[in-house]
């Protein structure tokens, strides 16, 4: 009888042990998501001082305009030599800095400045041109749970979430563009690779490349880039621990001063 008393305590032991434990890896996760939040939440602030033409843009906040920083604050961009653009899809979550890293691991786990966090950073593949100049340009970002980062992106399998948000607005040191989507989709990468294809020998080959994109889309845009166009594809996991990709992709056009 002793024994199964004492047998009996060691299970409500070993039990309340394991909810502690549980317990404070919640807390530990609930933290370091806080403090990831925390930290884009002071770029977002950082960043609206940045020059009038190139500022980064405001997701949450479309009709907002910042105005010009004085003459001695240093810019976003000067502080943040790492970060080669800012995305945002304006009315959504979805605003945030895009580094490029030497690889296309180092942002999975570390914040723009460099710090290890699990929230990571979004980023330009380590492969293309840090000014957006070709054809394809590829940002990855995380799907964190809770819809942050990245999540949004998986919305755009329904057409009445393409309607309201057509578009993204993506930022650079040296311009400013409208992002026009017109394909979004599911992607396999370890059975497709053509979401992330990066090079076109021919202008008929990225045509060719675009229709197929349409084609598969989750959604109906009835726009497709035409010669000399430059695309931005967005890859994310289709959930948070999935291992389909959806990919969204979008024209760049150029915002022209007074716009």
């Amino acid at each position: 009888m002793k024994r199964k008393k004492r047998f009996f305590w060691a299970l409500v032991l070993l039990c309340a042990a394991g909810l502690l434990a549980g317990g404070s890896q919640l807390l530990q996760m609930s933290g370091q998501r806080r403090a990831g939040e925390e930290f884009y939440s002071s770029l977002r602030l950082q960043a609206s001082a940045a020059p009038a033409g190139a500022e980064p843009g405001r997701g949450t906040s479309p009709q907002e305009k910042p105005e010009e920083p004085a003459a001695e604050e240093a810019s976003f961009w000067e502080e943040n030599p790492q970060a080669v653009a800012w995305l945002s899809c304006p009315g959504t979550s979805l605003d945030f800095p895009v580094a490029q890293g030497e690889d296309n691991d180092f942002y999975l786990n570390h914040l723009l400045d460099g710090s290890p966090h699990r929230y990571g950073c979004p980023f330009l593949d380590q492969g293309n041109a840090a000014d957006f100049s070709d054809r394809n340009s590829i940002v990855y970002g995380h799907h964190m749970a809770g819809g942050a980062m990245f999540a949004p992106l998986t919305q755009y399998q329904s057409q009445a979430y393409y309607e309201a948000h057509p578009t993204l607005r993506l930022s650079t040191p040296e311009a400013s563009y409208t992002v026009e989507l017109f394909a979004g989709y599911p992607a396999d990468p370890q059975e497709d690779a053509s979401p992330w294809q990066q090079v076109f020998l021919t202008e008929e080959e990225f045509s060719a490349w675009a229709r197929r994109a349409a084609e598969r889309s989750c959604l109906e845009s009835g726009v497709l880039p035409g010669p000399g166009d430059r695309v931005l594809t967005l890859s994310t996991c289709e959930t948070p621990s999935g291992t389909l990709r959806f990919v969204l992709h979008g024209i760049l056009r150029e915002e022209k001063a007074g716009e």
